[in-house]
């Protein structure tokens, strides 16, 4: 009698292949359904979306303007004088204004060079310190384009190499 039970037991608790389809199906069936709800409701614009998009779009045109030959300074430091090496680009608007840029280059390299003389070695050997003398340079260049053409030309400096020996 004990194995009887056992047996049926076994039975009842075995899924048949009829009930295992039925599940699989239903699970397909909602899954499907789900993307399918996804993806119609991700057409819908929200009232904010609506109104971005009937603003003009902002074309950003961003150029930029290499220096030709890296930049090579020497610069004092309080234990020893290092030499510094920099490769310098410039990020504009767009590329009326990299020709105002180009046109300025010996204008810039020189402002570049005197600046970078006035820095002390130590601080240009951290990263905040670099950080800072980029922020500073920036501001120092955009002051020299803004008396030659009355505007606020150079949006980042950027150094593609910064060597210092």
């Amino acid at each position: 009698m004990a194995e009887a039970q056992d047996l049926e037991l076994g039975e009842v608790g075995k899924p048949s292949n009829k009930k295992l389809f039925i599940i699989i199906g239903v699970v397909a069936v909602l899954l499907i359904g789900g993307v399918v709800g996804f993806l119609l409701m991700g057409g819908e614009k929200a009232e904010g979306e609506e109104e971005a998009t009937e603003q003009e779009p902002i074309v950003i045109n961003t150029t930029y303007v290499d220096i030709p030959k890296p930049i090579l300074v020497n610069v004092p430091g309080t234990t020893k004088p290092r030499t510094v090496k920099m490769t310098i680009s410039f990020s504009v608007a767009n590329p009326e204004l990299a020709e105002k840029v180009k046109k300025h280059l010996p204008l810039l390299q020189n402002e570049i060079l005197v600046f970078t003389a006035m820095q002390d070695a130590d601080q240009l050997m951290t990263t905040e310190g670099q950080q800072a003398f980029k922020q500073q340079l920036l501001e120092e260049l955009q002051t020299a384009m803004e008396a030659e053409e009355q505007a606020k030309i150079i949006d980042r400096v950027l150094f593609t190499s910064f060597v210092m020996q």
